[in-house]
């Protein structure tokens, strides 16, 4: 019928704006402030090292900040499939909201050019229907 047609294109729309907030949320707390030393942009890139790995993709991946006293390891909880920190400014930070992500291993370290990347697909199960979103964070680690 046509309400339910229009009912659910609401729900798709509403599902999207939700989960483009979410993400642009993750990117900037990935990126800039996943602790008070900073986050991926403020990686030492001696000290980057991807754990769970399969296929160049890892589970977990652990840096130190230019200026931290110790490494911070970002990890990808399941069943959940939110993201959690050893050391975040609140818990859960990089895990709050209502969408999940989708791949098991979201990170992939490239040494040679010092890139970080972040396959930040997720989903978002809105009255048993699940909706996705599909983005790549990257991080260039400039510090040795």
């Amino acid at each position: 019928s046509v309400f339910l047609t229009a009912q659910r294109l609401l729900e798709g729309a509403m599902a999207q704006t939700q989960m483009a907030f979410e993400l642009r949320m993750l990117r900037e707390k990935l990126l800039f402030r996943i602790d008070r030393d900073g986050g991926l942009m403020s990686a030492r890139q001696a000290t980057v090292a991807l754990g769970g790995v399969d296929g160049g993709w890892g589970s977990s991946i652990t840096f130190r900040a230019l200026d931290a006293d110790e490494a911070n390891t970002i990890t990808l909880e399941t069943p959940e499939r939110r993201l959690a920190a050893t050391r975040e400014l609140a818990t859960p930070w990089l895990g709050s909201g209502q969408s999940r992500l989708a791949d098991s291993r979201p990170f992939r370290w490239q040494p040679a050019s010092g890139v970080i990347e972040v396959d930040a697909n997720v989903e978002l199960v809105v009255g048993g229907r699940t909706y996705g979103e599909r983005q790549s964070i990257l991080s260039q680690v400039m510090s040795p």
